[in-house]
């Protein structure tokens, strides 16, 4: 509003306080300005004399709403239905308001007044929508949004909504259908671009969802989502040094926030840059949940980075971070570093008594055991390793090894390497058996398989008297 309009509204009201009309209108005008506590004045002071007016409560409730004084707005809102309970507005802006505050139930039976005294009101279909939503009713919430939207068919929100609904469902065909339409009707609308190029992302549909993203940026800077959106695009297409820039932004733009550190450490990891992986982890430990840390630790001990596997739970001990996964790295890692460590009895005690497991903490069991050399017990907690969980494998693999069960971990092996035929470590794990078993040629052939498809763990092919003969006779070969 220009100045020279506002002074002319203060001038009236100084003119005479009690002028509803013109309290009215410089009030609503501070309001839009965002200066609410000069618009809570004057209404305060109108409702002094004028306490049941309607129009007066209901601009007053909405202040108070858009300040997030609930309780105040849900009190002004419970008045004007009382006041005129035929009224549209009062019923649709307490439901909202009970929404808001969590009572899903009420909120509901508000909607339902506004829709039994308008039963295609698009605003109380939208809200009913949301009621819907938010209980996780997603079928019900999409029903409702498509009505909002054949009520009144230019409703932005509504096809906004809609789309939300869609993408929720995993119908991303749909949502971007209903994202578009928003836009046609709503050209300048960040959320909506947003989400759309989230849609397009989930499709694989990397050049739209890129073109999304940077329309929606170009209408909103400060979003640092927009710029890790754009990132986790550009590492799915491996242009990283991109990715790392979009990243970077983010961390600037928002360095509290979590998702761009995240998405730093994320792309350290694709790009098998493990000292950086572990050096953004430990930056940001602070920052993380307890399952996020043990989640890195795990990635880290599945690699074998010991160093890394240290450095975090030493950290996560100092800042006291407590998890029951975050424990079960915990212990493998203290056994690693001392089988004798202190701490370990306690905290296997704990999680071994502990249930349900989840398979994080069974790994972690049984790797504790096989660390031990309990190699029986460590299979009782590989019994229902996934099939395709190839950490989880590869510890029962070497668990038979070490009780020399060899028939049964050939065998297993097999049947894994029938459909992963590149699977270095199952087949460097077949050539220790071959070679235990003095099968000399099948130890040669699979030793030849790991190595063509990757293996580079030399350390492990020298500690085996046999692999290392055998590993000399091929480099002399080549």
């Amino acid at each position: 509003m220009p100045e020279e309009e506002l002074e002319i509204l203060r001038r009236q009201y100084a003119k005479d306080p009690s002028d509803r009309d013109a309290a009215s209108r410089l009030a609503q005008a501070y309001t839009d300005l965002g200066w609410y506590n000069e618009a809570g004045d004057i209404y305060r002071a109108l409702l002094a004399s004028y306490k049941d007016d309607y129009s007066i409560l209901l601009d007053y409730g909405n202040l108070c709403f858009r300040r997030k004084n609930h309780d105040e707005a849900l009190k002004v809102f419970k008045r004007l239905t009382v006041l005129k309970p035929n009224r549209l507005e009062g019923w649709n802006n307490l439901g909202i308001v009970q929404l808001t505050m969590g009572d899903q139930d009420a909120a509901r039976a508000s909607f339902d007044k506004v829709l039994a005294i308008e039963p295609d009101n698009h605003g109380a279909l939208l809200n009913m929508g949301d009621y819907y939503d938010r209980r996780g009713e997603t079928a019900k919430a999409i029903e409702l949004f498509e009505k909002a939207v054949e009520a009144r068919r230019d409703f932005s929100d509504g096809w906004f909504n809609l789309g939300n609904a869609y993408a929720s469902a995993g119908d991303h065909a749909r949502a971007v259908d209903a994202y578009r339409r928003a836009l046609r009707i709503q050209p300048e609308f960040p959320s909506a671009l947003k989400n759309l190029g989230f849609a397009h992302e989930q499709m694989d549909e990397y050049d739209e969802a890129e073109e999304c993203y940077t329309k929606a940026l170009e209408l909103n800077r400060t979003d640092a989502s927009l710029y890790v959106n754009l990132a986790s695009i550009f590492a799915k297409q491996r242009r990283y040094d991109r990715a790392k820039d979009y990243f970077l932004r983010a961390v600037k733009l928002s360095p509290r926030e979590p998702a761009g550190w995240m998405g730093l450490r994320h792309l350290s990891l694709l790009k098998g840059d493990i000292p950086t992986y572990v050096k953004s982890t430990l930056a940001i430990l602070h920052r993380l949940d307890a399952k996020t840390i043990a989640e890195s630790v795990r990635k880290l001990r599945e690699l074998e980075y010991w160093e890394g596997v240290d450095s975090i739970v030493q950290l996560a001990d100092k800042l006291k971070v407590e998890g029951v996964e975050l424990d079960a790295e915990r212990l493998v890692a203290y056994a690693r570093g001392r089988k004798n460590h202190p701490q370990c009895a306690g905290l296997y005690q704990r999680l071994a008594s502990s249930a349900p497991q989840s398979s994080a903490v069974s790994a972690c069991l049984a790797e504790y055991e096989f660390v031990l050399g309990n190699f029986t017990k460590a299979l009782t907690y590989l019994e229902h390793a996934p099939k395709n969980d190839l950490p989880m494998l590869k510890l029962f693999w070497m668990s038979l090894i070490g009780l020399k069960d060899w028939d049964t971990a050939e065998s297993s092996l097999d049947d894994y390497l029938h459909g992963h035929k590149d699977c270095f470590v199952a087949w460097f794990l077949r050539a220790r058996i071959m070679a235990a078993l003095d099968r000399m040629d099948e130890a040669k052939a699979s030793l030849v398989r790991a190595l063509e498809n990757g293996f580079t763990d030399l350390d492990a092919v020298k500690s085996d008297a046999k692999l290392k003969k055998l590993y000399d006779d091929i480099s002399s070969g080549f």
